[in-house]
């Protein structure tokens, strides 16, 4: 049975037989991942997950900018692909990719580690959205980012299934929903949204400090014309209820 959330049917996690098709060779000018990553100003030494990295395909890319100070941690739900990932980082000579099993309700990721989550293709498949971005949230260090790219659903051409696909609007019900603020999109792929989010940050409420004229005011009795001032409208309702009373026995 499929599941729904918030109105989306939720697409099928991509299993590690089609695992060919995240490394065919069209995909490098199909969805010009070198734009997406420029956008996101990756830099040397940054800490960065890549969640549903699948074979690593992205993972490469971002192991390449962090620099042997950075750290990749890259995440998938399926043990087969993350076997293929491993395999991939050690014939590239990639030292700095973690390889994290993780689950439908968990994203296993250490709390308040990330400068940067990415997700590629890969929202659409989470069958529990609330409990992974529950996950990631914790995971994001308080100005880290969280970086969704889909295939737009908001485009009828692609030729994809709609349960593949995201919509911005869609996107940010999703994740305001579930304590994230909405940054900003990108629109420079051929294909996909660039959607950039980050966590709410829970504020303590500062009491402001009452000034010592407010204080005299707060500490000064109230004087009897004014007790009278308050007293009147009381009055005058017992009054008229009186005058009610009379007019009835009349």
């Amino acid at each position: 049975m499929r599941n729904y959330y918030m109105g989306r049917l939720i697409g099928q996690v991509m299993p590690s037989s089609d695992a060919a098709l995240l490394s065919r060779s069209q995909r490098a000018f199909q969805e010009r991942p070198d734009l997406m990553l420029n956008v996101l100003n990756i830099r040397p030494g940054m800490i960065v997950a890549d969640v549903g990295a699948g074979t690593g395909y992205t993972s490469l890319q971002i192991a390449k900018r962090v620099g042997p100070t950075g750290i990749v941690f890259s995440t998938d739900v399926q043990k087969s692909m993350l076997q293929l990932l491993t395999i991939n980082a050690i014939y590239y000579g990639m030292h700095n990719i973690r390889p994290v099993l993780s689950t439908a309700d968990n994203p296993n990721l250490p709390h308040n580690s990330f400068d940067l989550i990415l997700m590629v293709d890969t929202y659409h498949e989470c069958s529990n959205p609330p409990a992974t971005l529950r996950g990631l949230r914790k995971a994001l260090k308080p100005n880290g980012r969280i970086v969704v790219v889909e295939y737009r659903a908001e485009d009828a051409n692609i030729p994809l299934l709609l349960d593949h696909k995201m919509s911005i609007y869609q996107t940010r019900l999703e994740f305001e929903t579930n304590g994230f603020i909405f940054i900003g999109n990108v629109e420079i792929l051929p294909l996909q949204h660039i959607m950039i989010f980050q966590k709410q940050q829970v504020r303590k409420q500062v009491r402001e400090p009452v000034s010592e004229p407010v204080r005299e005011q707060l500490r000064e009795p109230v004087s009897e014309p004014v007790r009278a001032q308050l007293r009147e409208p009381v009055r005058e309702q017992l009054r008229e209820q009186l005058r009610e009373q009379e007019r009835e026995q009349v």
